[in-house]
């Protein structure tokens, strides 16, 4: 099972990552310190991220992405470049929602859009090159699907235990 924090709160982003065997995901996120959104991820869980080979796939929902009127393929571009200078840009993907999204951004307005940011992207950061960009598109997810699977099968066999953290009854993992 690959762990989706998207839509979590803090707290619950750190104890999962604690907790987790494989790497996590937020499968519809943004970064926080881009815009300070509650649904967005903050620097400290994406430092987090880096350690433990986890994914944050950038939202294209206007209200995660910015704070004004506007919303344009530049602003989600802000968003990719951060977790990836923060994270890495292994930790790095595109997770737009666009079926579960009202208010989208200019340029972005559905997939087919895609070469628009890749365009913005290589235009602004200086080095990215087709290693990244493929990352960014779909291998950073597969890898980390992987490597949920190689969890999954090491740890088959094995029992349940249960976790005893900050004083508080975790539940059986």
């Amino acid at each position: 099972m690959i762990v989706d924090l998207s839509h979590v709160s803090l707290e619950t982003m750190h104890d999962a990552i604690f907790h987790s065997h494989a790497p996590v995901i937020f499968s519809h996120s943004s970064a926080y310190s881009v815009n300070p959104h509650p649904r967005n991820v903050p620097d400290s869980v994406l430092t987090k991220l880096r350690q433990t080979d986890g994914l944050v796939m950038i939202n294209f929902y206007k209200q995660f992405i910015s704070r004004s009127r506007n919303c344009t393929v530049d602003h989600v571009v802000d968003h990719v470049l951060h977790v990836a200078r923060v994270a890495g840009w292994d930790h790095v993907g595109l997770g737009a929602d666009f079926n579960g999204i009202d208010a989208k951004c200019v340029g972005l307005e559905d997939s087919s859009s895609y070469p628009n940011l890749v365009a913005a992207i290589l235009r602004r950061e200086v080095g990215v090159g087709e290693r990244e960009i493929r990352g960014l598109l779909r291998e950073n997810l597969l890898r980390v699907w992987g490597k949920v699977e190689e969890v999954r099968e090491s740890l088959r066999g094995t029992k349940p235990s249960e976790k005893i953290w900050d004083g508080r009854k975790m539940g059986i993992y």
